[in-house]
């Protein structure tokens, strides 16, 4: 929430505020009904070119903490905290491989200012404007899109 606050005085103050990029919150590749594998907390879309960056918001709590550990060994909590982290790894690299969006993660540190999250978005917020034929590039992507049901 503290992001979307953010986002919509950026956009209330903005010169042209039409042009501002969508922060897009949740973004899910798979609907609705997928599983938060292909879930992003924040995408941004370039109008102009259609590149993207996602966010991901990864505090310890939700992204890599274990339980039950009063009766594992060290060596079993470091291969259960490992596979944890291999997989988080995972989905985040396929939202490059597989859908083309580098993802700038933050983890706990960085979640206790959402200040400087948001100062870092803002560089994806204020695209400057490419030439015509690169414009016309990207809006044959966008219009050769097939969302997957």
């Amino acid at each position: 929430m503290e992001i979307a606050k953010r986002y919509c005085t950026f956009v209330q103050e903005s010169e042209n505020p039409l042009e501002v990029p969508l922060l897009i919150p949740e973004l899910r590749y798979g609907g609705k009904v997928a599983r938060h594998e292909y879930r992003l907390d924040f995408t941004i879309i370039d109008p102009f070119t259609l590149s993207k960056v996602g966010f991901e918001l990864s505090p310890w709590s939700t992204h890599g903490r274990l339980e039950r550990t009063k009766d594992k060994t060290q060596k079993q909590i470091n291969e259960e905290a490992q596979e944890n982290f291999e997989k988080e790894m995972r989905k985040l690299k396929a939202y490059f491989r597989k859908r083309g969006i580098p993802i700038i993660v933050y983890t706990d540190t960085d979640l206790r200012d959402p200040d400087a999250i948001f100062a870092n978005m803002v560089e994806y917020l204020t695209p400057t404007r490419m030439a015509k034929q690169l414009e016309f590039h990207a809006m044959e992507e966008f219009l050769a899109f097939k969302p997957v049901h």
